[in-house]
């Protein structure tokens, strides 16, 4: 990825500005033995599927606990939000803003 995308930018040299092209100095690239099985790949994509979905996870419920009205306790506020999420409280407001 990381060749791919330097690349891209020295065909399109001098489009990018000054700070952006600093920034892309500074990737990094990560390096690992095949074993020819993929089984290190598969754990390294696994890992960091992991924890993309906690740093996601974490990061909206940081979100919607900002947005709390005053006079709410947070795990009230916290469990109205997942409440809400869920596909069959999503199914049943569909339903209800048809029959008005």
């Amino acid at each position: 990825m990381g060749n791919l995308l330097r690349y891209i930018i020295q065909q399109q040299e001098g489009s990018l500005p000054p700070e952006i092209a600093a920034d892309l100095d500074s990737l990094r690239i990560f390096h690992y033995e095949d074993d020819g099985r993929g089984r290190k790949k598969w754990r390294i994509v696994q890992r960091i599927g992991r924890s993309w979905r906690n740093a996601r996870n974490h990061l909206f419920h940081k979100e919607n606990l900002k947005r709390k009205p005053s006079g709410i306790d947070a795990n009230h506020w916290k469990w109205f939000i997942e409440y809400r999420l869920k596909e069959d409280t999503q199914e049943k407001c569909r339903k209800n803003a048809i029959n008005r």
